[in-house]
């Protein structure tokens, strides 16, 4: 079942790419890849590269790829998948829904990089600065929640802070994490930003770290 919704994900986003309307691509490096309160590249450096392709109907595929350093699983590369609708009402509220892979690549160590895999199925919205988004992974039972708010501060210049929750449907522990950053426009479609996450607790109930990360990005 895992490898026909890799199959079915894979091929409806390259259908996505094909029949793209618009297209976007984007390429980044930080200095730690956070994710979900969690750094995945040990405190180090990451590179990253996404493509997105949109249709006019609605329809979007997005592939990006990130550098890792997971420990014990030995992976090395993180690919995401998604394939996702989406549209705008009043022109200022915007929805979204789809599914989203994670699979992982490397050299194996005590793990194969390859048990890390997850899918999980997704919906958004956006409106004047606010964005949400719920989750629900498919095997764990995960379900996540996430709300932010981007505010300009000056020309070039803008703050955001975020709210993530995470109830571990393996764990009576749940996750509450807080981020607090700012994104500073270096020039036409390059961004650098600063990001502060203040973590919760991981699956096992012991309290994460917190973490620190600084990133450019520029998008072609």
């Amino acid at each position: 079942m895992k490898k026909l919704f890799y199959i079915i994900a894979l091929t409806l986003g390259l259908v996505g790419f094909a029949q793209a309307s618009s297209f976007e691509i984007g390429a980044g490096a930080t200095t730690n890849k956070v994710q979900h309160g969690q750094s995945i590249s040990a405190r180090g450096f990451s590179a990253n590269l996404n493509a997105t392709g949109k249709t006019d109907v609605g329809i979007a595929a997005q592939y990006g790829l990130d550098t890792v350093s997971i420990v014990g699983n030995g992976a090395t590369l993180q690919h995401t998948v998604a394939v996702s609708y989406g549209t705008t009402f009043a022109d200022t509220v915007g929805v979204v829904a789809g599914v989203r892979e994670r699979l992982y690549t490397g050299g194996a160590t005590t793990v194969a990089a390859s048990t890390l895999n997850y899918g999980e199925l997704f919906a958004g919205a956006t409106a004047y600065g606010l964005t949400a988004e719920v989750r629900s992974e498919k095997q764990s039972k995960n379900l996540g929640v996430e709300v932010g708010y981007k505010h300009s501060v000056a020309q070039n210049c803008a703050a955001h802070a975020g709210y993530e929750y995470i109830n571990y449907g393996n764990s009576p522990t749940v996750y509450h994490g807080y981020q607090l950053g700012a994104d500073y426009s270096i020039a036409k479609n390059l961004t650098a930003s600063l990001d502060y996450t203040h973590a919760g607790k991981a699956i096992s109930g012991s309290k994460l770290p917190n973490q620190v990360a600084v990133s450019v990005a520029y998008l072609f």
